[in-house]
């Protein structure tokens, strides 16, 4: 499972803090480079870890249903950026969507005028 954490006052990127899930499980995460206090970032946690998963999902159900309904999880467009991992995979993503529709574009015109015969019939002036 994915969780957000804040990073607190007076802690440094390296550093190790213990942090508290929902459901009461202690882990200790390492802040990331680059960070300072106040930064949001992600850690993972898996399920064999957590001490009372149950109470994790009761936790998550009252407070999407205090949200106004289940909460869908956020699609691969829709995912926040928080680390140069995460940036260079959205402009790989974007370079890849970008050269398609150019490469798209040019195969168009070529089968679009691969019939079109172009006029080599020599001008003649005006006198």
């Amino acid at each position: 499972m994915q969780f957000r954490v804040v990073i607190p006052e007076n802690v440094k990127e390296g550093q190790t803090i213990r942090i508290r899930c929902p459901d009461g499980t202690e882990a200790d995460v390492k802040i990331p480079g680059g960070l300072k206090p106040g930064d949001p970032f992600l850690f993972d946690i898996s399920v064999d870890q957590l001490t009372n998963p149950q109470a994790l999902l009761d936790t998550l159900k009252e407070n999407s249903m205090a949200s106004g309904g289940l909460s869908r999880r956020k699609g691969f467009l829709e995912r926040d950026i928080v680390s140069m991992n995460d940036l260079l995979l959205a402009l790989s993503v974007g370079l890849i969507i970008g050269l398609g529709i150019i490469v798209g574009f040019i195969v168009g015109i070529l089968y679009a005028t691969r019939n079109v015969q172009a006029d080599t019939a020599p001008m003649h002036s005006i006198e």
